[in-house]
């Protein structure tokens, strides 16, 4: 089966919708590549927007903030649980989101993309990876790499009294809005050493959370470059965009990227003044 659009978005999660909802404003058919989006979402913790000491990221993370504010009409932020955010964008986006159980079972050529498990073929004039895990391994393949590193995080969410904070302690974070704590830590060699890990830095800045009740538990895989800071840009084929290296702040930076993307792929001035693009 051979399909068209103007437009291909691969994975990106919630990111991949708002990227969708940019394109159709320009007049372009859409269609998004995801592994069960509405499924992992609802297993997903909390979104914070983390503040930044640095200017470039912090300008991100500004805007960011503004778009978001655009969809969830609130004017203070506490937290939001990334399904609420996804059924808001999803109310604006109307291309076709197409699961894909397996992301790494397809090929990607000029213009089309072949998904092997499903006997599909969607040919596109714009083709747009979002997940960098996903890029990094499809570069390498064609030996180029992108030199974004693959990490494994724990991730936790539990419920502690106390004041609102945020630490970061080298790959280690922890955010804490009301009575919710997010806590997100390198993998350790065992589910159980993660959490002891996790629960002892959380002490460092409430004491209370180390008797807490965990509420939500979950392993995950993050692309980082040296520099915490994202790239985005176009390399292999001339149709072939990306995007890459969230390090876990894909709400603080992503959607403010994802407009900067857009305008990139599409030949438009960018926004602001983004140094970090690959060609």
């Amino acid at each position: 089966m051979i399909e068209k659009c103007d437009a291909l978005i691969i994975g990106g999660n919630i990111l991949s919708i708002y990227t969708g909802i940019l394109f159709e404003k320009n007049g372009m058919n859409v269609t998004i590549i995801e592994d069960d989006l509405y499924g992992s979402l609802l297993s997903q913790g909390p979104l914070f927007f983390i503040d930044f000491d640095d200017e470039k990221r912090g300008l991100l993370n500004k805007k960011s903030r503004e778009i978001y504010y655009s969809f969830i009409k609130k004017s203070n932020f506490g937290f939001v649980w990334p399904i609420d955010l996804y059924d808001k964008l999803k109310e604006n986006f109307h291309g076709h989101i197409l699961n894909f159980s397996n992301k790494e079972s397809f090929s990607l050529n000029n213009k089309s993309v072949k998904l092997m498990n499903l006997n599909k073929e969607i040919i596109s004039e714009f083709i747009i990876v979002l997940d960098g895990i996903l890029i990094k391994k499809f570069l390498l393949e064609k030996n180029i790499d992108l030199k974004n590193e693959i990490q494994d995080y724990g991730n936790m969410v539990l419920y502690s009294k106390g004041k609102n904070n945020f630490t970061f302690y080298e790959n280690d974070l922890i955010v804490k809005r009301d009575d919710l704590i997010y806590l997100s830590g390198t993998w350790e060699k065992s589910y159980v050493n993660t959490i002891k890990k996790m629960l002892n830095l959380g002490v460092k800045i409430n004491s209370e959370i180390k008797s807490s009740i965990i509420k939500r538990f979950w392993k995950s895989k993050h692309d980082t470059f040296k520099d915490g800071m994202p790239r985005l840009g176009n390399l292999l084929y001339e149709n072939l965009y990306f995007m890459a290296g969230y390090s876990r702040f894909g709400i603080s930076l992503g959607l403010e990227l994802s407009k900067l993307l857009t305008q990139f792929v599409l030949g438009k001035p960018l926004d602001i003044d983004f140094d970090f693009i690959i060609q």
